[in-house]
């Protein structure tokens, strides 16, 4: 027991002090600090979770007690290792000036002094997107437009303001989740998996990305079914997707989840139940939004997506490298969109093939859904693995783990003026997450 306590007082104070120092004092180009303090973060994170097969201790509250002060702490630590703080305040101020984000580019509105102002030009330089549209959804909207609701609010207050709902949902999560891993005959401990990885903590508590409130609204799909409120299950899940719409990929699968319990409850009326609400929340959320016909400028900046932006992807790079052979120059615009049409190939099987009478079942193949969206995109962002994390406490997949660790070395990007990505370190990472995928499915299978 001396031995138990011992880890787990050196385990929380390495993911204290390296949480704090990553979020406070170091910057996006400082790559070697960044992986010192992540990677001393996760071997706390690591050397926690094995504590909680210890049932003499509770290391379960000292856990979310560590994840709660952190979560807390990073309320007053401006993101430094992200810039998109600045394009969720623009666009929040841009409708508190009854200006549509979607409306016009923010290069435009700099251009015409009629349509901008001191707040706006403040923040223009540090944009990281200034010749695109906005892709970010309503109720994500919403949200920028609450913490810009004053001119006198200075960015880090803002800034504070977005946090604050994130960290809202984050314990959301944390109690919804306990509920549904109990009910999975989970221990409800391993919700920690979710809550204590220091990738959420930091890259949702500290740089603000919205990858929690999408979690957050998933979750309240799962729970709601698990309670066998179908409706309010629809409007969860619409809400998630007005949040990020990642989950809309997710449709065929609650589909065949309702049929293949067709016999408890009625396929028809379950998916009435479910979709009718589900749909109308979508079109009251996203109808509003664009109300003014510029839903294509909404579709261009995600086009441009697909076939323009690069970042630490793994099959993307692959055949990006053999068109090169073949070809001689990048195939994006083909490679881009062939990669998509798989994933939705991939999903459409899922929910032909396999089953999914039980939430659990859903569950699986809604994490075996976004892997293969992640492993086919052209962009995987540190933050992008924050829903496959919250999938993977009912598993405990070590590659999921693994992967939120070296996801850290896409950081090196950043270390060269013009953003060159490292991809040996990039081969590593994905060579370590595909050696571990293919000997836990192995090891699993047997």
């Amino acid at each position: 027991m001396l031995t138990s306590r011992v880890a787990g007082l050196s385990a929380s104070i390495a993911l204290l002090v390296s949480v704090v120092y990553l979020n406070f004092f170091c910057g996006q180009d400082q790559f070697y600090h960044i992986i010192g303090a992540y990677g001393l973060a996760f071997v706390g994170y690591f050397v926690f979770l094995k504590q909680l097969d210890v049932e003499d201790i509770n290391f379960f509250k000292i856990g979310v007690t560590i994840g709660v002060v952190l979560r807390v702490a990073l309320l007053f630590a401006f993101p430094l290792l992200s810039d998109d703080i600045y394009r969720f305040l623009w666009d929040g101020h841009l409708m508190h000036n009854a200006v549509h984000p979607l409306s016009y580019l923010p290069s435009h509105l700099i251009e015409n002094s009629a349509l901008s102002d001191d707040y706006l030009k403040g923040i223009y330089s540090e944009l990281n997107s200034p010749d695109y549209f906005t892709v970010y959804p309503p109720i994500s909207q919403l949200v920028f437009y609450i913490a810009t609701l004053s001119e006198s609010w200075s960015i880090n207050f803002s800034a504070g303001v977005i946090k604050l709902v994130l960290l809202l949902s984050d314990v959301g999560i944390l109690l919804m989740l306990r509920k549904l891993l109990t009910g999975f005959n989970i221990s409800s401990r391993w919700s920690l998996v979710y809550f204590l990885n220091p990738l959420v903590i930091t890259e949702v508590g500290g740089q603000i990305h919205f990858e929690s409130l999408m979690v957050f609204f998933l979750c309240s799909t799962f729970y709601a079914l698990y309670r066998n409120r179908v409706s309010i299950a629809g409007v969860s899940l619409a809400l998630s997707v007005g949040t990020k719409l990642l989950p809309l990929m997710f449709a065929p699968l609650f589909i065949k989840y309702f049929y293949d319990r067709r016999e408890a409850s009625g396929f028809v009326r379950s998916l009435l139940h479910f979709f009718v609400p589900f749909g109308t929340v979508l079109l009251m959320t996203f109808g509003p939004f664009f109300w003014s016909l510029d839903w294509a400028n909404f579709m261009a900046s995600l086009n441009l997506y697909f076939q323009t932006f690069e970042f630490n992807a793994s099959l993307y790079y692959l055949l990006r490298w053999l068109g090169y052979i073949f070809t001689g120059y990048n195939q994006i615009a083909v490679v881009g969109p062939m990669l998509s049409i798989l994933t939705v190939g991939f999903i459409i099987y899922l929910a032909v093939k396999k089953s999914a009478g039980n939430l659990l079942e859903l569950w699986k193949l809604c994490l075996m859904s976004f892997a293969c969206y992640l492993f086919c995109a052209t962009t995987v962002h540190p933050w992008y693995l924050i829903m496959l994390l919250f999938f993977a406490t009912a598993f405990r997949y070590q590659w999921i783990l693994v992967w939120s660790a070296l996801i850290m070395l896409s950081y090196s990007t950043y270390i060269h003026p013009e953003f060159q990505q490292n991809l040996f370190l990039i081969s590593v990472e994905y060579a370590i997450v595909f050696g571990l995928l293919f000997l836990e499915l192995r090891n699993r299978a047997q």
